[in-house]
């Protein structure tokens, strides 16, 4: 049984860097993004939300805008993953949340992400 509450309005692919040697030249770890199997044209919810944080340096508020992005249940994303969408446009994500059920069954996987390019 699954419990899914969202419409899709994106098509993202998911890409993970693999754990590998791949650094610049000062040794700095470099995205060797490749896309994950079975992972590719997935339909999800993908929502903007805005909110003003105040940045003491510059003495005034910022908006800042993040994403929400909703996979279906047992998807296969993690933290540090980055998804593309349609569109050519990155997103990173920071955090997955799925919560269990109080009625049982498997729910949407939830990720914070934010914009890359």
């Amino acid at each position: 049984m699954s419990l899914s509450a969202f419409l899709p309005n994106a098509s993202v692919t998911v890409l993970r860097t693999p754990v590998s040697t791949v650094t610049a030249d000062y040794g700095d770890p470099v995205d060797d993004v490749t896309e994950v199997t079975g992972m590719v044209n997935v339909p999800v919810s993908l929502r903007s939300k805005q909110s003003r944080v105040w940045d003491p340096q510059a003495n005034r508020y910022l908006t800042v805008t993040r994403y929400v992005v909703r996979f279906r249940p047992g998807a296969n994303i993690q933290p540090y993953d980055r998804i593309r969408d349609a569109a050519g446009r990155v997103y990173s994500v920071s955090d997955v949340t799925s919560n269990p059920s109080a009625v049982g069954g498997r729910t949407d996987v939830v990720a914070s992400a934010s914009a890359v390019q």
